[in-house]
């Protein structure tokens, strides 16, 4: 984009957020593998927003689907660090929380349901997951993967089962090839 408006190159630094660096180490074809031996198919990851109304109304979405869904499902939920999670305020929804960094536990599922605005779905995208975005219908879509096709965005909880049915019960896994950050480890 500096480019384009004729700003000098000798004046542009390539940089990337350090917190995406670990990606550059990351073997995705070993992280499926490590997921078929563990049988782990029916863990979802859960990555909450910043806002406290989006991350509930994601939950309400997901309690309406999980007691329609004919299979269980261990849920995991990772609120973003400036926005917590009071397991009493879910008293219909069995989950544990983590806050551990995504990098440490993003190895162990294949599907995961971001709120819309999150960044830390591109991690998720990035190491091939499956990868289910709230879409609030009266809201903008903020998504960094909007327009993405091989991305699912869920409205309703009726979505949320169709998509958890087929990517848990069928062993279907993401595998875009998309370089996206500018991940250099010197």
């Amino acid at each position: 984009a500096y480019n384009d408006f004729d700003f000098p190159n000798d004046k542009i630094e390539k940089v990337e957020a350090l917190r995406y660096l670990y990606l550059a180490n990351t073997n995705t074809n070993k992280n499926k593998e490590l997921i078929i031996k563990t049988n782990n198919l029916n863990k979802l990851l859960v990555l909450c927003d910043i806002d406290l109304e989006s991350t509930y109304k994601q939950l309400k979405l997901l309690i309406n689907a999980i007691n329609t869904i004919k299979f269980r499902v261990e849920i995991t939920i990772k609120p973003h660090p400036l926005c917590s999670i009071n397991k009493n305020d879910f008293p219909d929804l069995d989950f544990e929380v983590t806050n551990m960094p995504l990098g440490e536990i993003m190895p162990s599922y294949h599907t995961v349901f971001t709120s819309n605005p999150t960044a830390a779905v591109l991690d998720a995208y990035l190491l091939n997951k499956n990868v289910l975005i709230m879409h609030d219908c009266s809201t903008f879509n903020m998504s960094p993967l909007r327009g993405y096709k091989d991305v699912k965005f869920i409205k309703s909880s009726d979505d949320l089962v169709k998509s958890l049915t087929h990517f848990m019960k069928k062993n279907s896994y993401n595998s875009n090839n998309l370089d996206y950050f500018y991940l250099d480890n010197n």
